[in-house]
């Protein structure tokens, strides 16, 4: 994923039943919305660990439901 609108896609595509404001763009034309190649590359290199984004989205809406928040 490199850019916010990939995002909203894939948060849409997971959760169907969610109302999920999509992002009207044209590929290159929204330098704005782009994200850094290697954003915690050092992070990595001190050895922190990330879970794929699926995982995260799957468990923090998890977590949301079972609060009531969603």
């Amino acid at each position: 994923m490199e850019c916010l609108f990939d995002f909203t896609d894939r948060i849409a595509d997971m959760y169907h039943d969610f109302p999920v404001h999509r992002i009207n763009y044209q590929r290159g034309q929204t330098g704005w919305l782009m994200r850094a190649k290697e954003p915690s590359k050092k992070l990595i290199d001190l050895g922190v660990c990330f879970l794929p984004f699926d995982v995260t989205i799957r468990e923090t809406v998890d977590c949301f439901r079972s609060k009531g928040l969603i």
